[in-house]
Order: C-alpha cells, then structure tokens, then sequence
C-alpha cells in the first residue's frame, strides 16, 4: 500500500509542477504572453525563460504556438496536433497540445515515447485524466493528458534534461 502511495505521491506532484510550470510564463498568465515576447522576460525572475503561445486578449484555441527552437524533438516524439503553449525553461520544456480525446492522445503520446526507447516508470490513469513518467539516459518527460482550465481537453509535456 505505501508504494501505491508513494507512487500517487510522486505523480501528483509531478502534475502540479507541470501545470505550475506552465502558470510560471513569461509576462503572465499564458494567455497573455504573445509570440513576439518569447525571448523578453517581462518581468520575470528568471530571463532564461521564453514561452509561445497567442496573442495577447486573443483566444489560445484559436492562435498557434511554436516549438522552442531548442526543444528536442528528435529525441521527444510529440502527438500531431496544435500546439497552444510551449516554454524553454532553460533546464527544460513545456508542450501543451490540444486534443479531442485526451484518452486517446495519451496513448498516443505513451506509444510514441516507448517507440522511441523511452522507460514508462509510473502511470496513473483515471477518469479525469491520465499522467506518466517516461526517462532515457537523456531525458525525463511527464506526459498528462486531462482538460485543462486555459487550454482544455490537452496533452502536456514537462521535459527536463536528465
């Protein structure tokens, strides 16, 4: 029961902190972060931070963000479909792609990583959502799969170099 526990623990916090994450944008919340200012700090604490996502006052399902240049996507399978949110963390990457059917992207998602000699760790799957982690010797991906209070129904990847 205890590592059932710990698990739920772990995958938990590794929600949170994607979803934090993803509230740490630059200039605000991301909605409010525009294209233009990805590499501004707007104030921020950290200037290493760039994110991408719409416009500001336009809505994030309706605007398309961009792939950091610096993302990994030839180590990092992402699902096909729009992105609305992405950050370079400087240590890391955001992704937030939306998705008709969270349930089936998440599976997407974890066939892709698996496909590509990613590790599935730990996995939570509910009704209301689904989370894993997914390691290689060069990188460790939390991919979540819910609906989203900005973005909706949506896949996220937090990205961190290992």
């Amino acid at each position: 029961m205890s590592g059932t526990r710990t698990t739920l623990t772990v995958v938990a916090i590794a929600i949170a902190a994607g979803f934090a994450l993803a509230g740490c944008s630059v200039g605000g919340s991301p909605t409010a972060v525009s294209s233009t200012a990805a590499s501004s700090s707007g104030g921020h604490s950290s200037p290493s931070v760039s994110a991408s996502s719409d416009d500001a006052g336009t809505d994030s399902s309706d605007a398309d963000a961009t792939l950091p240049k610096t993302f990994p996507k030839d180590d990092v399978p992402l699902i096909d479909g729009k992105l609305v949110y992405t950050a370079d963390l400087g240590t890391g990457w955001i992704v937030f792609i939306k998705a008709d059917d969270f349930g089936d992207a998440y599976k997407d998602a974890s066939g892709k990583l698996t496909d590509a000699g990613f590790s599935k760790s730990q996995e939570v799957a509910t009704d209301q959502g689904d989370v894993a982690a997914f390691t290689t010797d060069k990188y460790q991906v939390i991919v979540t799969a819910g609906t989203d209070a900005t973005y909706g129904k949506a896949v996220s990847y937090t990205v961190t170099k290992q």
